[in-house]
């Protein structure tokens, strides 16, 4: 896993959408939180909160009803943690261990959640 965090505001945001979602059933594991922060240190999603959303909706939601409930839930929770689109951009990355969340660190939290295949977009894999 990438070293290479959102801190702040953003990292907050970010962990409480993942762990709503979670909540609401939605069939993630802690791999999938990984492959959100190596998606981010590879530098997808920071062009605008827009290709953030399209970036989560695209590793986390496997429905239409899955990706309209996270875009919602997206936005809300944005405004909530007063994170600023407008500095939403690699600049906000920093090497942060304190924000950084680990598979490790996830897998004694992971109560209730249902493994899942893994979907594949265009030959690679979600």
């Amino acid at each position: 896993m990438s070293s290479v965090s959102p801190t702040g505001p953003l990292h907050l945001a970010l962990w409480e959408l993942f762990n709503e979602l979670r909540r609401r059933r939605f069939a993630l594991g802690p791999e999938n939180y990984a492959d959100l922060h190596q998606a981010l240190g590879a530098g997808f999603g920071w062009e605008s909160p827009v290709a953030l959303r399209e970036l989560l909706q695209a590793l986390w939601a496997k429905s239409d009803g899955e990706q309209q409930t996270l875009a919602a839930l997206f936005d809300q929770l944005l405004e909530k943690h007063a994170v600023d689109p407008v500095r939403l951009h690699p600049g906000e990355v920093a090497h942060d261990r304190r924000a950084e969340i680990r598979a490790e660190d996830l897998r004694g939290r992971a109560v209730g959640v249902h493994e899942a295949g893994r979907e594949t977009f265009g030959g690679g894999e979600l």
